[in-house]
């Protein structure tokens, strides 16, 4: 069964402000370090291929996406944009968390040191987020 593009682009537009939105608490919250400088750069390069996907789907059509490669990869595509909410679910929990840090004087460094202790699941989202980015830049390459 072929995805409909439409939906793709639907999804990718939800997904692109999404992601925009948790770069924007993250940049808030914490001091620039190199883990989350690295998460930040690849939430919104994400972000901006989300939204390439959904203003070039219109404009090419879904026959002509349809043709360019075979169901089964729409369908991979599909996948991993329903892997990238699971991604932005986690992502938005720890923001969440952080930024829910009570203080006055030291709720930056509070909020910083509780980023700290996610650093490993920071890490892991910043894999699964530079591996969406990886498929879906794969897949805007092949819709323009």
């Amino acid at each position: 069964m072929m995805i409909d593009p439409l939906s793709l682009a639907a999804t990718a537009s939800t997904l692109a402000k999404s992601f925009r939105d948790v770069a924007l608490y993250i940049a808030k919250i914490t001091k620039v370090d190199r883990a989350i400088e690295t998460l930040q750069k690849e939430i919104d390069s994400l972000s901006k291929i989300f939204s390439s996907i959904h203003a070039h789907i219109p404009k090419v059509g879904s026959y002509t996406i349809a043709s360019r490669t075979d169901a089964r990869h729409w369908d991979n595509v599909w996948q991993a944009m329903e892997d990238s909410k699971d991604t932005l679910a986690r992502l938005n929990k720890i923001v969440e968390d952080v930024n829910k840090t009570k203080g006055n004087i030291f709720r930056k460094g509070l909020q910083q040191l509780k980023m700290d202790w996610k650093a490993g699941d920071v890490a892991l989202l910043q894999r699964e987020v530079s591996s969406c980015r990886q498929v879906m830049d794969m897949s805007l390459q092949i819709i323009i």
